[in-house]
């Protein structure tokens, strides 16, 4: 297994992109837009938002999904230039993307599809919509253990 620094939170970093609320809101903060107070949620996020950014550094992130792991699944080839679409639209408009990514949900298509709809659901406040697709994460790839974290915080 890889542990490079990026590997450490490559997939979890690529999701906050995906699912972080703040993509439908400029960055520039206002009166009406506080700043996030340090170590809050949306500091988080916003410092998230900073890294991601950089295309480049986006694409690198999705690369590392394909590196082997025992926990979590690879994204095939015919799914990553997909993959790749749907984290540069979220970076503008997660709704969007959350409606992209749907589409492309199938019974053959990878868990990391299931995995990824199922987060962006659960921060778009649909619960049970989340947990139907990370418990289809898990069966697809029973070995999911970020599906099985991300399904155990929403029940």
């Amino acid at each position: 297994m890889n542990s490079s620094p990026l590997r450490v939170s490559s997939i979890a970093c690529v999701l906050a992109v995906l699912i972080g609320p703040a993509f439908s809101q400029t960055n520039s903060p206002s009166a009406a837009d506080p700043k996030p107070a340090p170590g809050s949620p949306g500091a988080t996020r916003a410092a998230v938002m900073q890294v991601f950014a950089d295309p480049d550094f986006r694409k690198r992130a999705i690369e590392n999904f394909n590196i082997s792991s025992d926990l979590e699944p690879k994204l095939p080839a015919n799914e990553k230039e997909a993959f790749t679409k749907i984290a540069d639209l979220a970076a503008t408009d997660v709704v969007k993307a959350y409606f992209e990514l749907k589409s492309k949900i199938t019974p053959e298509s990878s868990a990391v599809f299931d995995f990824t709809l199922g987060s962006i659901a659960y921060q778009l406040n649909r619960p049970n919509e989340a947990a139907k697709y990370l418990e289809s994460a898990t069966r697809k790839f029973p070995a999911y253990l970020r599906a099985y974290k991300n399904l155990g915080l929403i029940q």
